[in-house]
């Protein structure tokens, strides 16, 4: 459950008395710490971290940091970084890790970091393990796109021979999906041909169950590109609980993206309690555009929530809480106290707070610093603390250096000299 300091269950009354005395207290705005500081004291951060390839990104976006600021402490802090990563042991990070440094370095020097791509592919092509290798090469031609889209082909055909390599039908399924949703924005045929045999290596009558939730599995990630393509799979999955419940995660897929077709996939649930999961999936998409209707549908699927097991009842809960926010928030809050899944309420948590700092970001400041979960609150936190430091600054840094974890801290710090040099 997502408690909060205050009250142990109740919280929600002496949240909201303190959201309207925020609002109506006179905020004293103080001078922004400048911007070298905040990026000299990520770098010191990065110094401390212990990962290889933590520390050579960390390194990595500093000095790029240095760099926009036109300080010459970005060339040696851009050394540090490539000595982290040479100093990287674990075979798939190495990899990745040079991949992440070509990224960062392609504004400033494509030519250099062509030939750290070259190095990633390389490292990558090497892996011992076909699983390794697919994934490697998948997440570095994910990376190309928009850099060397031709060099990405290449390497997602790279990835692709891996993944046909591995010898677990299950797992070669899983690899090629992976890749498919990789490719799926920039090459939609290739990957409809992925998913096509991703599909095809699981059949839909096999009765193991990890089977069927592999091929289910597969139909949810190719709905978010194909519905027409994706729907026909899905109505060839043998078992109707996993069919009914494979058209609410397509529900839940679509809704954030596309909710015509959310509505589409939600014609075919006839299942009373996955109509109802699917319903609250589809309010939460519409909860910012929409937030009357949104309301209202997730009024509707709460009144179907007695037909819901216990579990799936917790995701109900949460994607309702999502979506009555905008126009009820108190009534969000005190659903969102009834869900004892912390990951599931701290997702629903975030969504909240992050829809409130678009308009108010002192109130979801105020909400946020009663959460005692401190993953959800500082996932929370790095998602609204752009709009804190604009309205204040001061108290973003301080913020910013609470962090517990020491990569959120310096990604927090980084962040908040953009905004300064904005």
């Amino acid at each position: 459950m997502l408690k909060c300091t205050m009250e142990p269950r109740a919280p929600i009354r002496t949240v909201a008395v303190l959201m309207l005395l925020s609002a109506l207290c006179v905020t004293t705005w103080a001078q922004a710490p400048p911007a070298a500081d905040l990026v000299a004291q990520a770098q010191t951060e990065a110094s401390r971290l212990r990962d290889l390839a933590q520390s050579a990104i960390a390194l990595a976006d500093v000095a790029m940091a240095w760099r926009k600021l036109g300080d010459p402490r970005w060339e040696k802090t851009w050394a540090q970084a490539l000595q982290a990563a040479e100093g990287i042991r674990e075979p798939v990070a190495a990899p990745l890790a040079w991949r992440g440094l070509a990224l960062r370095l392609w504004p400033v020097a494509p030519e250099q970091a062509q030939g750290m791509f070259n190095r990633s592919i390389t490292l990558a092509a090497a892996l011992p393990y076909a699983a390794q290798k697919a994934l490697a090469l998948r997440e570095i031609g994910r990376a190309l796109l928009g850099h060397d889209d031709a060099l990405a082909r290449t390497t997602f055909e790279q990835a692709a021979a891996a993944a046909r390599a591995i010898d677990a039908p299950i797992f070669r399924a899983a690899a090629l999906r992976d890749l498919a949703v990789a490719m799926a924005p920039t090459d939609h045929a290739a990957a409809a041909k992925l998913f096509t045999e991703a599909a095809g290596l699981l059949p839909p009558a096999d009765p193991d169950d990890s089977v069927q939730l592999a091929r289910s599995e597969i139909v949810v990630a190719w709905g978010a590109f194909d519905v027409e393509a994706a729907l026909p799979e899905a109505d060839l999955i043998g078992d109707p609980p996993l069919r009914e419940a494979t058209y609410r995660r397509m529900c839940e897929a679509l809704a954030p993206v596309s909710p015509d077709r959310a509505m589409q996939v939600m014609a075919h649930i006839h299942d009373g309690a996955q109509r109802a999961l699917a319903m609250a999936s589809l309010a939460a998409g519409l909860a910012a555009s929409q937030p009357e209707t949104a309301a209202g549908m997730a009024r509707a699927a709460l009144a179907g929530a007695d037909r819901v097991q216990p579990a799936d009842r917790e995701v109900l809960q949460a994607e309702a809480a999502v979506a009555l926010a905008p126009s009820a928030l108190s009534d969000a809050l005190a659903l969102l106290q009834q869900v004892d899944d912390e990951k599931l309420a701290g997702e629903a948590f975030r969504h909240i707070v992050v829809w409130l700092a678009a308009s108010k970001p002192a109130e979801a400041l105020k909400l946020l610093e009663g959460v005692e979960d401190w993953q959800a609150r500082e996932a929370a936190l790095m998602d609204i603390l752009p709009q804190v430091a604009q309205c204040d600054p001061t108290r973003a840094a301080a913020l910013a250096n609470e962090l517990l974890s020491r990569a959120q801290r310096i990604r927090a710090l980084l962040m908040l000299a953009e905004v300064q040099t904005k």
